[in-house]
Order: C-alpha cells, then sequence, then structure tokens
C-alpha cells in the first residue's frame, strides 16, 4: 500500500487488535477522497498480521483541505473572470491611464474616460464564448462601439498614438485581472485565450485609428 500513497496525504494507521479496525482515507491534493481502506489485525498461530480492506462504499462528503486550490469542476473560464471582475478591471485601467503622461495632460472626467470601456470588454467576452462554438467564426468583427469610441476620442482631441497607449494599457489590466484570479482559473483554453484577447483588442485598437483617420482632415493625414 505504500507505493499507492505516493503524492498523496493519508491518515497513519495504528496497531489495534482485530476488534478495533482502523479506517486509512488517501486523498488528493485537492482535498478528494481517492481510495479507503479498512486496516484489520489478524492473529494466526501467534503472530498478528494487519490487512488493508478495500471499502467499496460511495462517500457521500469529503471535507477539502484547508488552502487547497479549486477542482476542475469549479474553476472559470476566462471570459466568465472577465464578466465578473469587469468593474474591478475598468477601474484599474482608469487608474492607469490616469496615471500615464501621454494621457493624463487631458481635462476628462472618469466618466469620459471609461464610457466606451464596458462595451469593448462585451464585445471581447461575446468573442471569447463564440470561440467554443465554432472556431472558423472566431474572427474578428467590426466593433460599432470601437467607432464610436474612436469618434468620441477623436472630438476630445486623441491622436493615434494615445489610441495605442489606451489600448496597451486595456491588455495590462485584463492580464493583471487574470493573474489576480489564476487559482480560479481554467488553464485548459487559457492560452488559446489569450491569443483572442490579443487579436481582439488589437482589431478593436484598428477600428478607432481608422476613425480618427478618416475624420481627420486631408492636410492632416500623413502622405502615402
Amino acid at each position: 500500500m505504500g507505493s499507492a500513497t505516493q503524492g498523496c496525504a493519508s491518515a497513519r494507521a495504528k496497531v489495534v487488535n482485530e476488534h478495533n479496525p482502523v479506517l486509512v482515507v488517501i486523498i488528493d491534493h485537492f482535498g478528494n477522497a481517492l481510495l479507503v481502506y479498512c486496516v484489520v489485525s489478524r492473529r494466526y498461530k501467534g503472530a498478528v498480521f494487519e490487512m488493508a480492506v478495500p471499502i467499496r462504499v460511495p462517500i457521500a462528503h469529503t471535507t477539502p483541505v484547508a488552502g487547497a486550490r479549486p477542482g476542475p469542476a469549479d474553476r472559470e473560464s476566462v471570459a466568465e473572470i472577465l464578466t465578473r471582475c469587469k468593474t474591478s478591471l475598468i477601474a484599474d485601467w482608469l487608474t492607469r491611464a490616469k496615471s500615464t503622461p501621454e494621457l493624463n495632460h487631458l481635462h476628462l472626467s472618469d466618466e469620459e474616460r471609461t464610457r466606451h470601456l464596458p462595451k469593448l470588454v462585451d464585445d471581447l467576452v461575446e468573442r471569447l464564448n463564440r470561440s467554443k462554438i465554432a472556431f472558423r467564426d472566431n474572427e474578428a468583427k467590426p466593433s460599432p462601439a470601437a467607432v464610436e469610441h474612436g469618434k468620441l476620442r477623436w472630438a476630445q482631441g486623441y491622436t493615434p498614438a494615445m489610441l495605442i497607449h489606451e489600448s496597451r494599457i486595456l491588455e495590462v489590466a485584463i492580464f493583471g485581472t487574470l493573474h489576480a484570479n489564476l487559482t480560479q482559473l481554467d488553464s485548459s483554453r487559457l492560452l488559446p485565450d489569450v491569443m483572442i484577447i490579443a487579436d481582439e483588442v488589437d482589431a478593436q485598437l484598428t477600428h478607432r485609428v481608422e476613425t480618427i483617420a478618416d475624420a481627420s482632415p486631408k492636410s492632416e493625414k500623413a502622405p502615402v
């Protein structure tokens, strides 16, 4: 039974007589019971022998190990975490944006700075969820919210370079949110989802920059 307990925590069995069997519960590091043995002692010709008898009765409840990580069934997808943490994600983005010299010289209210973000996060979550249904339909789609944001930023005095700074901060805030929830994160799709996030944020940035370029007077556009 020693090899079966490698890497697992188990209760210690004491030497007992045949009238006092000992239960040994072998659990994994998530607190899930793997096997239950009943250790009994038997006497034969003056010698005492211990036997481990497996118990096949299903276990109704298992007490989790303190501090154990959640099991796979308790993990959240990237989309679920971004949905649950949208408010704190936007607050983190705002803090970073207001401390960035390339952006904080414009006198804008918090609402004016973040008005576009809830819809952009929703678009990102929608695309992450869409990827589970059909990969071939998971390309970036035109984002009306990104276009409207580009028009708004143009009216507020933004340049394409400032939009790039905003987009970079958004990615930092998103990945910071995922890192803060790493123990709850289902890592089975983490890499594909990170690729989708980067592609979607870049696609939204492209829509905003193109909107500003179209709104700019011809004389202000860079020569071809």
